[in-house]
């Protein structure tokens, strides 16, 4: 099994909204990636600074993998939250080793409906 190549992906997340990002992995033909074999110790975090301890983590849905679909996902609760800007990435870890596939920064938009009232 050979890692993945790091990815810069740049996200924007509308704040008090559930965020999903499906993550597709396909060969250099089209022809998707059965992620399996990469095992399920999928992480993915946002913190304002790097070494920031304020941490909000993605849960992260693994049961596509066969078809090569993992999504990651916030809860409206935890973007509602979030600081205006900051980093994120995606890491897995599989018998010591430890690889990060994703990573990027993200910025947070305004929301301007609340969901009660003014």
């Amino acid at each position: 099994m050979s890692w993945p190549v790091l990815i810069r992906v740049p996200l924007t997340i509308y704040r008090g909204d559930t965020f999903k990002m499906p993550l597709y992995f396909h060969d250099p033909d089209g022809v998707q990636v059965d992620m399996s074999s990469f095992g399920t110790d999928w992480r993915a975090q946002l913190r304002p600074k790097p070494d920031s301890a304020d941490i909000t983590d993605f849960s992260i849905d693994l049961s596509k993998m066969a078809q090569g679909k993992v999504m990651m996902q916030l809860s409206s609760a935890d973007t509602g939250t979030l600081s205006s800007s900051g980093f994120w990435d995606l890491q897995i870890q599989q018998t010591g080793v430890v690889a990060t596939m994703f990573y990027g920064t993200y910025q947070v938009q305004k929301d301007v409906t609340k969901p009660d009232g003014p």
